[in-house]
């Protein structure tokens, strides 16, 4: 239940940060391709993704060598894979389209409330509230930065109760359920104007 959680938290915080930073007109607008993501979340100041790892190193300890080695290998596949996004001509569209856009957050997050508070030419903030559907109760602020046509940064923190039992996390994870306070941050990049 704690993985599937985490995911969905996870998936509310990067939905609600790229999709937001579409909601408005930005300028200047990103070039269409193939962009690197790097991103960090910090619940209550543990890095989210060091605890999964360490839970999962954890767990791989207590197979037997066979399975172990086998499981090392598909994690391994899996660290190796970088976080790419691509953004089409039709993104493009949206991105002057802030009705369009509002839709697809209240679509992809039925549980949270997300309105724009400024938008001035390369940034925009927002605030939302989440009503727990998601596993999520609590507030959340943001901001976008378009640093160019090939850099965005993203930031959001958020406080609230993330709802998963303390007794049902992994060791590596005791800090992150009951009250929290969550930082995401993302920097995508350009990398090619082809995205195969």
């Amino acid at each position: 239940m704690w993985q599937s959680a985490s995911r969905t938290f996870l998936a509310c915080l990067a939905s609600s940060v790229i999709i937001s930073a579409q909601a408005q007109s930005i300028s200047p607008l990103p070039e269409t391709g193939l962009w690197k993501v790097e991103s960090t979340t910090l619940i209550n100041g543990q890095d989210l993704m060091a605890a999964i790892r360490e839970t999962q190193r954890a767990m791989l300890a207590q197979l037997p060598p066979e399975q172990r080695a086998m499981m090392e290998s598909m994690m391994q596949q899996d660290a190796d894979e970088e976080d790419y996004d691509c953004i089409t001509e039709s993104d493009l569209a949206n991105f002057r389209n802030p009705e369009s856009l509002m839709a697809d957050i209240q679509r992809d997050m039925p549980g949270c409330t997300i309105s724009l508070t400024e938008s001035t030419g390369n940034r925009m903030a927002f605030t939302g509230t989440c009503d727990g559907a998601d596993g999520f109760t609590g507030d959340m602020q943001g901001e976008i930065v378009m640093v160019s046509a090939r850099e965005m940064r993203h930031s959001f923190s958020g406080k609230g109760t993330l709802d998963t039992p303390a007794d049902e996390l992994p060791p590596s994870m005791q800090g992150m359920s009951g009250t929290v306070q969550t930082e995401h941050t993302e920097v995508a990049r350009w990398v090619a104007a082809d995205c195969r």
